[in-house]
Parts: C-alpha cells; structure tokens; sequence
C-alpha cells in the first residue's frame, strides 16, 4: 500500500525516512533560542544531555527487564492475560527523545562555545557604555549605501567586517583594567560599520590624506584602522556590534591575492552593467553580486514598493 508513514513509508514506490525530522527540528529549535540566549547556551547543553542519558539508560533496563525472568508464571487458564502496565516507552520512542536531547544539546553546546568569541568581555564593556576605539578590521562586504544619514546629514555608507583588534582612548578602556589605552587582538568579532560617504579628517590627526582610503574604494579583503563608536546589537544578530566611524579608513594591507581577483572581477562586471540601458545597470548588479550602489532612490523606493528588496 502506497502512502506517508514514519519509518517506513513509501512515495511513488520509493521509502522515505523521516525519523531525522524530530531531532533536525529539535537542533534548529534549541539553537534558535539559546542564540538569543548565549548565557543560558552551556547550562541548557549540559541538561539536554543529562537528559539523553538517562533516558537512554531507563530504556536499556526496561528492555531487559523481562529477559532477566526466565521462568515467569503463567496466569491460571480462564483467567485473561494482562499486559505490564508498567512498561518505559517503546525503544523507538525512547531513541527519538535521546537523539532529540543529543542533537538540542550538540547545538546548545556549539552555542556556549562560539559566544565568548562573538562577543568578548572587554567588547561588551565598550558597547555597553558606547566606548571609543580605534579598531583593526578586516572588510568582509562591499560598502553599499545607507538608508540612515552621518551626524552631518551628510550620506552614509555601511559594509559588514571583522573587528580583528582595538585600541581603546583614554578614558574608554573597559571596566576592571588600568586607566589608559588598552590594547587586544587576535579578535574575530563580526560588525557592521557605518562611515560618512565622503570621509573627513576628524580623528585622522597625523595622517597624510594621501594615507586615508575612500570608504567606497574598499574591498573585501582589505584591513583598515578606523576610530569610531561602539554600539551594542540585539542578542541573535548577526553582528555583535555596530561601528560608527569617524574620519576616513587608514589602509593598513590590502587584500589578498585570492579575494583580490574576485574584487576585480566584481568591479568589471559592475562597469559593463553600467552600460546597460534603463534600470538594468542599477538592477543586475545587485542582483547578481550585491552591489547596489548604481540603484537610485526611485528605484529602490519603486523595488520596496513592490516588495521585491530581498532579490538585491
């Protein structure tokens, strides 16, 4: 008989198998929680897997209960057999509910591990009181206009990067260390960074402008200095913090070879789009390759008008 069942089912006269599907809805549902949670992440991992084992355990002597009887009395002939009210679970289910526990705890475990990374104390500390640092990063996306304005009113650009390391002003240093500036790399902190569009020479004193880069002229790959704020995102964002630069990006390397072809690549195809005629020049270098900076406002009020934003 065709048909959808657990275990054994079969569609089109093939089998299809979906006892996964529990412990694959139970790793994506603990790990969506505890990701907003990381505090939670280490004491809920060691649970989830108390509880796997011991269910496991409970279901190893349950099974062998009745084998250890070997001479078990009979019920009197007329009188019905009645069946162990006492029984655990059915081995089946019992091996569910464990993976679930594993798989849920595995995910928590994941969780309690990266979180220290993602968000270290003394970044903490600065986001929390908004503190001022000049940070090392490393650019992980093309800056892309802003929706939201610098101080100035002036346009603002944003781009995803990697707080590699800091030096903290005077004055901003974490609390719990010696007054000064405080030092530490070796991070891989996941930010986004919001620059003005045109650059300024705030903060940028004993540096030639010949030394700072436009914030549009960088490319993924490339490691900068940049001073500017530190702002605390929502637990579960994808990044741990927010950086509102002030001045101009110092160019500290350029990137490496192997992203330095792609970003050539990406900006010849950006150019020979440009030619197209109509919208297509904004338009199919955001949808290809996420570059949206040839997407003007009626445009893109037009695309999230239609709702169509998330193609770019």
């Amino acid at each position: 008989m065709s048909g959808i069942q657990l275990g054994g089912s079969r569609l089109g006269g093939s089998a299809i198998d979906l006892r996964l599907v529990w412990p694959a809805a139970a790793c994506w549902a603990a790990a969506g929680v505890l990701v907003a949670m990381p505090e939670y992440a280490a004491v809920a991992a060691a649970g989830l897997a108390a509880v796997a084992v011991t269910v496991l355990a409970a279901a190893a002597v349950a099974s062998a209960g009745p084998a250890a009887g070997s001479g078990r009395r009979r019920a009197p002939s007329g009188l019905p057999r009645l069946r162990r009210a006492n029984r655990f679970p059915p081995a089946g289910l019992a091996s569910t509910i464990a993976v679930c526990c594993a798989a849920a705890a595995l995910a928590g475990l994941a969780v309690a591990v990266q979180a220290p990374d993602r968000l270290p104390d003394a970044i903490r500390a600065l986001a929390a009181d908004q503190g001022r640092v000049q940070a090392q990063l490393t650019v992980s996306s093309a800056p892309v206009p802003s929706s939201t304005t610098a101080l100035g009113g002036g346009a603002q650009l944003r781009f995803r990067a990697t707080l590699t390391g800091f030096d903290a002003r005077d004055g901003d240093a974490p609390a719990g260390t010696e007054s000064g500036p405080t030092a530490i790399t070796g991070l891989s902190v996941p930010v986004v960074v919001f620059v003005d569009a045109t650059g300024t020479e705030d903060d940028a004193a004993g540096t030639e402008p010949a030394e700072l880069a436009e914030p549009a002229d960088l490319d993924i790959g490339d490691e900068i200095r940049l001073t500017g704020t530190l702002a605390a995102t929502d637990p579960g964002d994808a990044a741990s913090a927010l950086l509102f630069g002030r001045g101009s990006p110092e160019p500290v390397r350029t990137a490496p070879w192997w992203l330095d072809w792609a970003n050539r690549l990406r900006h010849d195809f950006a150019a020979a789009s440009g030619q197209l005629p109509g919208n297509g020049a904004g338009l199919l270098p955001g949808l290809a390759i996420g570059d949206t900076t040839a997407v003007g406002g009626d445009l893109d009020a037009a695309m999230k008008a239609s709702s169509l934003t998330n193609t770019y």
